[in-house]
């Protein structure tokens, strides 16, 4: 509390001591007169700022004006420096549309004998004016829209009355307008690549959401080729074609590489695969084929034995595969199929169903399963892939496997149309 004291202090630095007044906003008589007279004098400084400041505003559109009147009578060089100004800044300030850089080229080509030259002129040393000659001092960043607008309202509507030009076409390569306008083409070409490329993507992507909730939703169902058909979807899945001399061959040195594997030491494979196949996004069962399925794969787990190796060996090696790959979901599915597929199968069979999971995910594996097969039978594995694409890019892949395999012409509607059907 100050007791009602002046709340000044004096040239020494101390408190004021004299009693102070409301009507003084707590001031003292003496402190209040040298508030009032500090304040006067900041006002009389302040006007005379403005003053100045208005002055030299003024001033400055005056001479503005005057460049605009006098635009059109000047020498050659002034018109060619205008033409560097209004292109710098479009380029230095990264202008929007091709407006500056159409009156770069117009003040370039067109002859001063033209009927709008001198509008053309006037237009052009607005804009000017408006970033060098700036009546408020402001920088490009700073400009009022309105009052860019306005400036290039004006040169439009001269520009439309004048020859178009591309600056390409009329600019040497070395000028900085046409490196610019360049690079801007260029920028917007990659622009337009890049969204044909993102629609295509979510295109693809759509697709896949499709598939995998008409996999999520369908029940699982497993079937063979039909005699003297083709079934593309079911061929990696045919009961009979395990037994051919080149797929048990594959079969083995697929065996022998997942052997060399190692395996986590905290998996349990059949604790894990059995919550995997209640995860109903992941694969659906009809009736009671999940209960024969879980039994058959306990069984071979600990029982069965082929290629010289314990099926619950390379069933490890397939699981620690699958339960990190980021499409765990339909490597789950594909074991499911291939675990019904292979019930009351020989050994040999339940192995070769097994290894088959991992076939076109795993590159190891997937090479093994091609080098080792005919041609006949390599190309018709190959051609399955296929239907892991989108519709519309099927038929440009399915030739470029004709041509690798030397598919005769007469064979291949035949083949590609299921394919297109699927």
């Amino acid at each position: 509390m100050n007791n009602g004291l002046c709340t000044a202090h004096t040239a020494a630095g101390n408190p004021c001591s004299a009693k102070g007044k409301p009507e003084y906003n707590g001031l003292c008589g003496i402190h209040h007169k040298q508030a009032e007279r500090a304040r006067e004098h900041q006002e009389q400084i302040t006007a005379a700022a403005e003053a100045q400041r208005q002055a030299t505003r003024n001033r400055i559109l005056q001479q503005n004006q005057q460049r605009i009147d006098n635009a059109p009578v000047s020498s050659i060089d002034t018109f060619y420096r205008y033409a560097r100004l209004v292109g710098d800044i479009w380029v230095t300030h990264r202008v929007p549309t091709d407006l500056l850089a159409q009156a770069y080229c117009a003040l370039r080509r067109t002859s001063i004998q033209h009927v709008e030259w001198g509008n053309l002129l006037r237009a052009v040393v607005s804009v000017v004016n408006l970033v060098h000659f700036n009546p408020d001092g402001l920088r490009w960043a700073d400009i009022p829209e309105a009052e860019k607008s306005t400036v290039f309202n004006n040169l439009t509507e001269v520009i439309n009355r004048l020859p178009q030009y591309n600056a390409l076409q009329v600019l040497k390569p070395g000028d900085n307008v046409f490196v610019e306008f360049a690079r801007r083409r260029a920028a917007e070409r990659e622009a337009e690549r890049l969204a044909r490329e993102a629609a295509r993507e979510a295109q693809r992507q759509a697709q896949i959401a499709e598939f995998n909730r008409q996999q999520r939703e369908e029940p699982v169902v497993f079937r063979r080729d039909p005699e003297g058909g083709i079934d593309l979807a079911a061929f990696g899945r045919d009961q009979q074609s395990v037994h051919r001399s080149s797929v048990q061959v594959a079969t083995g040195k697929a065996v022998e590489i997942l052997m060399a594997r190692p395996v986590p030491a905290e998996m349990e494979a059949l604790v894990e695969i059995t919550l995997a196949f209640d995860d109903t996004t992941a694969v659906r069962f009809v009736n009671n084929t999940k209960e024969r399925a879980l039994m058959e794969l306990t069984n071979d787990y600990y029982n069965t034995e082929a290629f010289n190796h314990v099926y619950g060996n390379i069933l490890d090696r397939v699981w620690a595969y699958i339960r990190i790959h980021p499409e765990r979901s339909e490597l789950i599915r594909r074991l499911a199929q291939e675990v019904v597929e292979g019930i009351k199968m020989c050994v040999n069979g339940k192995m070769t169903h097994l290894v088959n999971v991992l076939y076109a995910y795993d590159e190891e594996i997937t090479a093994i399963m091609q080098n080792e097969t005919p041609p006949r039978e390599a190309f018709q594995a190959k051609f399955a892939t296929l239907l892991n694409l989108p519709v519309e890019e099927r038929t440009a892949a399915a030739t470029t496997i004709f041509n690798e395999y030397h598919v005769p012409e007469e064979e291949r509607a035949e083949w590609l149309t299921p394919m297109l059907e699927a």
